[in-house]
């Protein structure tokens, strides 16, 4: 087509979404009039009460702002019987206000779903579809990617065909402009690229528990947010309200990111939380891995409906005393029996319910066996329902049924599972073991913990049916994550079962690690069917990014398959600087200040994300800081994220710091360095002074990436053959130990284990440049004492750096070299990691000894 045909065209397309935004506009004042508050009148006072509108409140903000986002995104001429009609999609439904014909239809309803599932191999009654290139109002460009008017299907258009997506080579280019846009700090909506295999996940009619497995950069978030808009449109007919559906986010960070796709969708009402809000009010302390483990496991679902039922004493009844026995009322003394009490507890407790509905039954059995005698003998006088209100306030009858059956609240009996080891045997034995059962135990007046907080959930609900408020539909994001109690607890929150459930099993970093989707599914539907669906094609992260990531996935999740990427090749995708350790947070600050901003001078995202502990964000922020200051670059956009809450965003570029400890922080930690490292649009930068972890090594050939053998932690500075740079180095040492030897508790460590040493004839000395050393005929043996702070990995890792720089100012050989810290270490794996990376061991303090795995070798020849 010519450029002047090409320019007809826009402009016949530009007029048409013109006349979209005209009716758009005038349909916007007109529902704004409607809702606005009649005037107060002031003869009639009682009028006053609030204004409610006719309209239904679903449709109040229908015609709303549209978040920046362009009204129209597709025409479709589709051929219906003889006749052709041409129509407009869009973010919003927009009709003429005089004849009331549609002029915009909305995505999300029937006809714009089926246009859009159209192919070019399979295009139904679709003549033409033609996606609109717009900038809000001005249309920019276009692209006919079904054409049957009259000219021949491109070949590369008939690869379109399948039910996923096509081949790179005819990826849309309006699509890769979308893609390639600069990220806000704000997630956008998917409404103009959403593609086949996502759109036929938003509109699935299937109303029961949907599983929609995806990797990184399929979409998952989008899709869950976009089926929400899809079952509030009337046109679908599920008659569901935006006030019965929960959305449910894995943190806050991922709440504010998505913040603004409801108002770009035209929705409002809906419930959208962070997973720990659920709870939030209750839970205050913190539970080690083991007790955070076995709270959330689904056994412990048993262990709590046992405490509770426990806390019915079955075994009283025989030891109760005649006199208790027997009610004095009014003048009238009534009588039990035990074995009518052992009868009316045993057909309660074995009865349906909630522990508080069997409670009142068996009081109501109980008056039924103390009032039947009462009743056959007094002739005319009081109702029944007199005598059971009187008997039910009676001091002697409460007393009996509070020491059969007492009223424990949740926070009673869980408080009392946990600090009473008896009480705890009873309600566990034979669903923990002796182990998990010890890691439970705890003084009472402890703080509860988000744990805690969940299995008070499940207590309330055994207890009175409690549930906090039910919904018709809920949507819960990276539910890979979620623990058998949390799923427990959703459910419950969902009668319906209706649940739309978004993960990644690769992705997955709670304390659950599955390996299929079968516990949580089975869980979320109580036992009824359940489907899962798929989205294997890559839209947001290069293709390079996947194929370096992708290890990781494979060695967590063997059983899920990885993102096929649509990204054409991009050169320098993806880099790793192996850098000296003191350089490791001046150089990653660097490289994020430099990513910021880029050649059209669009704001570009950047993200530092560093391994999940405060002190390596707050010093990683203070080199960001001198970054910044040193700059003219705009660098706002640059964030320093813990691992830990970087889950479910994106970024154009991300700055990944020491990867092997992030691998090495716990048992999910190579998912939550899969997850790292695919958070870009971009590219992913790995700056790093550990060697890289062993299943990323086979990823050497990626472009811009240093040969593996490369990839390990320097010694300490380069010295040169010269005596200057040795002389610089022994002056720095010489300075910072002299700045050691000013903290009290470094000189107490210092001291007291020189004393050690020296009363078991080990000769130590000290030098300038270190702490402690001793002579063995295998070498010498250096220490590096920390001091205030030392327990932390960030402080033990430039401990580990300085020691390694201390020996190589010795001209001895070196035979083992140890950090001494004042107690165990903060996190439990850092000793392990500091003797793993730099090979090191490490010592410390606990009471009147010291500790370590390897303290033998430090305290003897």
């Amino acid at each position: 087509m010519s450029s002047v045909d090409r320019k007809a065209v826009i402009a016949t397309e530009q007029a048409a979404v013109n006349r979209a935004y005209a009716y758009w506009e005038r349909s916007r004042s007109a529902n704004k009039a409607l809702t606005k508050p009649r005037p107060w009148n002031q003869d009639c006072p009682e009028s006053s009460t609030p204004f409610i509108p006719d309209t239904p409140p679903e449709l109040l903000n229908a015609y709303d702002d549209l978040g920046g986002q362009n009204l129209v995104v597709l025409r479709v001429d589709i051929k219906e019987t003889s006749r052709k009609e041409t129509f407009y999609i869009g973010r919003r439904s927009v009709k003429n206000p005089a004849n009331g014909n549609r002029v915009v239809i909305s995505w999300s309803s029937p006809l714009a779903i089926r246009c859009r599932q159209a192919s070019a191999s399979q295009p139904g009654n679709v003549l033409l579809r033609r996606i609109l290139q717009c900038k809000e109002r001005r249309v920019l460009d276009y692209r006919d990617d079904i054409d049957r008017r009259s000219v021949p299907l491109q070949e590369t258009e008939r690869k379109q065909s399948g039910d996923s997506s096509f081949s790179a080579s005819v990826l849309g280019n309006f699509l890769l402009e979308e893609i390639n846009r600069g990220r806000g700090e704000r997630m956008r909506d998917i409404v103009a690229t959403i593609e086949r295999d996502q759109l036929r996940l938003v509109a699935s009619e299937y109303k029961g528990v949907l599983i929609i497995q995806g990797g990184p950069g399929t979409g998952k978030t989008a899709v869950g947010l976009h089926r929400v808009a899809w079952l509030l449109d009337p046109e679908n007919k599920t008659s569901i309200k935006p006030s019965e559906i929960l959305v449910v986010l894995p943190h806050r960070g991922l709440l504010d990111y998505v913040s603004a796709i409801p108002q770009q969708l035209g929705i409002s009402d809906v419930s959208i939380k962070a997973l720990d809000q659920l709870w939030a009010d209750e839970a205050a302390g913190s539970d080690d891995e083991l007790a955070r483990r076995v709270k959330s496991d689904e056994r412990m679902a048993q262990v709590l409906r046992r405490a509770l039922e426990n806390t019915v004493r079955f075994h009283a009844v025989d030891k109760l005393p005649n006199s208790a026995l027997r009610i004095s009322h009014l003048d009238r003394t009534l009588r039990l029996s035990h074995q009518d009490v052992r009868t009316v507890l045993h057909q309660a407790f074995n009865s349906p319910g909630s522990f508080k509905a069997r409670r009142a039954k068996a009081i109501d059995l109980l008056l039924d066996r103390l009032i039947t005698p009462y009743v056959t003998g007094r002739g005319r006088g009081r109702s029944d329902s007199d005598i059971r209100t009187s008997l039910r306030k009676n001091k002697a009858f409460r007393t009996l049924v509070n020491r059969l059956w007492p009223e424990p609240s949740a926070p009673q009996t869980l408080r009392r599972l946990y600090s009473s080891r008896g009480f705890l045997t009873q309600s566990s034995s034979g669903l923990l073991t002796k182990e998990e059962r010890e890691s439970l135990f705890r003084e009472p007046h402890l703080p509860l913990t988000p744990e805690d907080a969940v299995c008070l959930d499940e207590l309330r609900y055994l207890i009175d049916g409690d549930v906090p408020r039910r919904y018709r539909h809920l949507v819960i994001d990276e539910a890979q994550d979620l623990t058998p109690m949390q799923a427990r607890a959703l459910a419950r929150r969902c009668p319906s079962r209706s649940i739309t459930v978004l993960g990644d099993l690769a992705q997955a970093t709670g304390p659950h690690l599955y390996q299929s989707w079968d516990q949580i599914a089975r869980i979320l539907a109580s036992g009824e069917k359940w489907i899962l669906g798929e989205l294997k094609t890559g839209y947001r992260v290069p293709r390079e990014v996947i194929d370096f990531a992708a290890p990781l996935a494979k060695a967590t999740a063997p059983k899920v398959s990885v993102p096929e990427s649509l990204r054409p090749p991009v050169k320098d995708s993806v880099t790793t600087s192996a850098v000296a350790p003191w350089r490791l947070l001046e150089e990653a600050a660097a490289k994020a200040v430099a990513l910021a901003g880029s050649t059209d001078d669009a704001s570009r995202s950047v993200a530092l994300v560093v391994p999940d502990d405060p002190e390596w964000t707050e010093e990683t922020e203070q080199r960001l800081k001198a970054a910044r200051s040193t700059t003219p670059r705009r660098t706002e956009m640059v964030r320093v994220l813990p691992v830990s809450r970087i889950k479910g965003m994106e970024f154009d570029h991300v700055v990944v710091v020491e990867p092997t400890v992030i691998a090495d922080g716990g048992p999910a930690g190579l998912n939550q360095l899969y997850v790292a490292l695919t958070r870009c649009t971009q590219t992913l930068t790995v700056v790093h002074a550990a060697p890289l972890p062993r299943e990323l090594s086979s990823a050497s050939d990626i472009p811009g990436m240093a040969p593996a053998c490369d990839r390990r932690p320097l010694p300490g500075p380069p010295v040169e053959s010269s005596s200057r740079a040795s002389d610089e180095l022994c002056q720095r040492l010489i300075n910072e130990v002299s700045v050691d030897r000013q903290d009290p508790l470094h000189e107490s460590l210092r001291t007291g284990l020189t004393a050690h040493l020296a009363q078991a004839g080990l000769r130590p000395e000290d030098s300038p440049v270190a702490d402690i050393f001793r002579r063995t005929p295998d070498g010498l043996v250096l220490y590096e004492v920390l001091g205030s702070g030392g327990r932390v990995y960030l402080h033990m890792r430039d401990g580990a750096v300085r020691l390694l720089e201390v020996a190589e100012t010795f001209q001895e050989k070196i035979h083992r070299k140890f950090l001494v810290l004042a107690g165990e270490p903060v996190e439990p794996w850092a000793a392990a990691s500091i003797a793993s990376v730099f090979g090191i061991s490490v010592i410390w303090k606990r009471g009147d000894g010291w500790a370590g795995h390897d303290r033998d070798l430090a305290l003897r020849e």
